[in-house]
């Protein structure tokens, strides 16, 4: 093993709520704590910050190293650092490591709020080992392009834009294929298309590199890709829909059970229904393993049916299936090409309910074409569904034009003006760094936060009807990565 590598998952910057955010999510949770995760105590919920441990990119990519016989070590935040001193605590082990590991690449995830972050531990890497070569990869570097990937192309030696497995391979290899792998030469930009490398070169993740000892609740994909076409969103793989192998998927669940405690699996793929024969012939297979578990599912509301959620039920282990609905606005959701007829909504919540399984929805504030009225609409879709008892649960975020999404490159079209690239904004609990041809930013985040409020008054009168008990003080939201638990 002559070259070593070391992969940090950057965290997100912490979040400054307000006290409707705090409110909100600590409701959120005590609520979830009695629903979704009805089988794991208080001490297992406090646990939750772990999952921002399983960085499942950077763990597949130490498995395709380890597999050319590369030296590779993993570090990401933890439970034990929370709360306010956790950036600059990380950062002291992150700088320990590299003094001590010696590595001569460092790969570095991260999403866009977390960018300027990632900025700073190149330049402090740089400063302790000079000779270390860094690597950007994630959700900002796949989409950016043109000016924003040269701007990056400052900050870091190489970018790695798509599937990572084979192109960090390739670069520690020093290997003459740049597929994926973008860098900066003597102020030219030398730019490589993304990498979409199928199934067989996604090695499953070496989660053995965790630095943890405990993972209550683990996330698991079976598939990559869902099939949609939506406008805000910056998955490089919704295009080409892949499937992962039976046999690797129950390998890890049985990892994650046996040596790190798990007990609940979110199966997170971003449509796990695609391919129904095979979603309920997986689902027998891990009903045949007979483990103290149980799973929540995230599923496209237009390829969901009553036979799909009767086949679930009959698992009695799953406790909620979640759904994106983004709007109660027909014409939006035409314009985010949603693919979803609204009327839908109701009934396929309708059915998972009738069927014994909660129902969590995700909105969103701020689309294009979004006014007052269609605002409004939303958030009174939320407190119907909710207050009628169709749906448990509602996450209502501000959208992001995030840099590769269709949202981002025609933002003309959209009637969107971006207002800064700040990148710690860029998150659906900040300020929008946009206005609207049709809203303010200040507009968007006020009916946000009033969408908050709502839910929040539902969700406390709920749990004290329900269980009549002290609530669960408990606020995860810096936790747990968006769009998991």
């Amino acid at each position: 093993m002559d070259k070593k590598v070391l992969l940090i998952s950057v965290p997100a910057p912490a979040v400054t709520q307000t006290q409707t955010e705090v409110d909100y999510w600590n409701w959120h949770y005590a609520l979830k704590s009695k629903l979704t995760y009805p089988n794991l105590s208080k001490e297992q919920l406090l646990y939750f910050g772990n999952t921002e441990n399983q960085n499942i990119g950077l763990l597949s990519i130490a498995s395709a190293l380890r597999e050319n016989n590369i030296a590779v070590e993993y570090l990401a935040p933890s439970v034990d650092l929370m709360g306010d001193k956790r950036d600059w605590e990380f950062l002291d082990k992150v700088l320990a490591k590299v003094e001590s590991f010696e590595p001569d690449f460092v790969g570095l995830s991260s999403p866009t709020c977390s960018i300027p972050t990632a900025i700073h531990y190149a330049q402090l890497i740089k400063s302790v080992r000079p000779k270390s070569t860094t690597v950007i990869g994630g959700a900002h570097a796949n989409g950016c392009e043109g000016k924003l990937l040269d701007e990056l192309a400052d900050d870091f030696d190489y970018i790695i834009r798509g599937k990572g497995e084979s192109p960090f391979v390739n670069l520690v290899l020093n290997s003459s294929n740049m597929m994926g792998i973008c860098y900066k030469d003597n102020g030219i930009m030398y730019e490589s298309p993304i990498c979409m490398a199928g199934i067989p070169n996604y090695p499953r993740p070496a989660n053995d590199l965790l630095n943890i000892k405990y993972l209550p609740a683990a996330r698991v994909f079976t598939s990559l890709g869902c099939g949609g076409k939506c406008i805000f969103c910056v998955d490089i793989n919704t295009k080409n829909f892949s499937e992962i192998t039976e046999d690797s998927i129950i390998a890890e669940i049985k990892y994650f059970y046996h040596n790190l405690g798990t007990r609940y699996f979110y199966l997170g793929d971003e449509n796990f229904f695609f391919n129904k024969n095979r979603a309920f012939r997986l689902l027998e297979r891990i009903n045949s393993l007979e483990l103290d578990i149980i799973l929540g599912f995230q599923a496209r509301v237009e390829s969901t049916d009553e036979n799909i959620i009767k086949n679930i039920a009959r698992f009695h282990n799953c406790t909620e299936i979640q759904y994106g609905v983004e709007s109660a606005s027909q014409t939006i959701l035409n314009t985010a090409k949603k693919g979803l007829r609204i009327e839908k909504v109701r009934e396929i919540c309708e059915l998972t309910k009738r069927y014994g399984i909660n129902t969590q929805c995700y909105f969103l504030a701020g689309l294009p074409g979004e006014t007052r009225q269609t605002a409004e609409l939303t958030i009174g879709m939320i407190e119907d569904l909710l207050e009628e008892g169709i749906i448990d649960m509602a996450e209502y975020r501000c959208v992001i034009p995030f840099p590769g999404s269709e949202m981002w490159n025609n933002k003309e079209k959209y009637g969107i003006k971006i207002k800064n690239t700040n990148w710690t904004q860029y998150r659906g609990e900040n300020h929008p760094p946009y206005d609207l041809s049709t809203l303010f930013s200040e507009e968007i985040y006020e009916y946000y936060l009033e969408g908050l409020r709502k839910i929040t008054d539902i969700y406390a009168k709920r749990y004290m009807r329900d269980f009549g008990e002290q609530k669960l003080d408990i606020n995860v939201l810096s936790a747990i990565t968006e769009g998991g638990f």
